[in-house]
């Protein structure tokens, strides 16, 4: 039985040796993932939020504006309603206040609440690699 030289070969000679490195590939792939999974879950939650708004409006027809979005929140994270007001308070700060000073709309509220829950989901990442806002904005139109 005979020996292939990169038998013998120290792992940094094989990296340069032209084989196939597995590890070398994820480098490259792992952040095609990612984004890949932030792109689905975001367009995921996106429809979610938006077919539980409808529902709501269907519901209760007499929420508008900031009161249909406390409930939207209150129920869809089942809280109560300060933490849905302190959620409603950070999302405007976070969308509607910077850089232009407009009303809350229900975009903001489900950005705030698809980002937030993306990064507590998954505290290893950071950030996020895609611009979920973009893909959000796709998803739910600005004027609900």
């Amino acid at each position: 039985m005979s020996k292939r030289p990169e038998d013998n070969a120290a792992p940094a000679e094989l990296e340069d040796s032209g084989h196939f490195n597995l590890r070398r590939l994820s480098q490259y792939t792992s952040p095609l993932v990612a984004a890949w999974r932030e792109l689905r879950f975001a367009k995921k939650a996106g429809r979610r939020a938006l077919a539980h708004y409808h529902r709501l409006r269907t519901d209760r027809p007499e929420l508008i504006g900031q009161a249909l979005y406390l409930a939207f929140v209150r129920e869809r994270n089942a809280i109560d309603e300060s933490a849905a007001r302190a959620i409603l308070h950070r999302a405007e700060a976070s969308f509607a206040a910077w850089p232009n000073d407009r009303d809350l709309n229900f975009r903001d509220v489900v950005q705030y609440l698809v980002i937030s829950e993306y990064l507590s989901s998954h505290p290893e990442r950071g950030g996020t690699t895609v611009n979920m806002t973009r893909i959000i904005a796709q998803v739910v139109p600005g004027q609900l």
